[in-house]
């Protein structure tokens, strides 16, 4: 049997492990392909992908100004449904810890996707 103090360390760290949902267990541990931020150099995490999507949410539309990509090649778009009307920037994989500052589609980024 715990004696109350082993009991409350043992507590405490089971809850620190609880507190993480499914997607910020997956970023600390670099589970995504593509994780897009809301302000320069990484911070601010607005939402990760594996595959893309053709039209971000309020959350994250025309809000990205950075990403980091652990895999693949990525095409982000000016328009909803990859329209390439608006433009598109085709970035690939960072280097470890490095993150894409968006220049030309800061705040503006409103579909993405992986194409290699």
């Amino acid at each position: 049997m715990l004696n109350t103090k082993e009991y409350f360390n043992q507590l405490e760290s089971t809850l620190a492990v609880k507190e993480l949902d499914n997607e910020t267990a997956a970023i600390i541990q670099g589970g995504y392909d593509l994780i897009a931020y809301s302000e320069p150099n990484g911070k601010g995490v607005l939402g990760s992908f594996n595959l893309g999507s053709p039209k971000l949410s309020t959350k994250g539309n025309n809000k990205i100004s950075s990403v980091r990509i652990n895999k693949g090649v990525w095409r982000l778009y000016n328009f909803f449904n990859y329209n390439t009307k608006g433009g598109y920037e085709t970035l690939g994989p960072n280097k470890p810890g490095e993150v894409w500052n968006l220049n030309r589609f800061d705040n503006k980024t409103s579909s993405l996707r992986k194409i290699g």
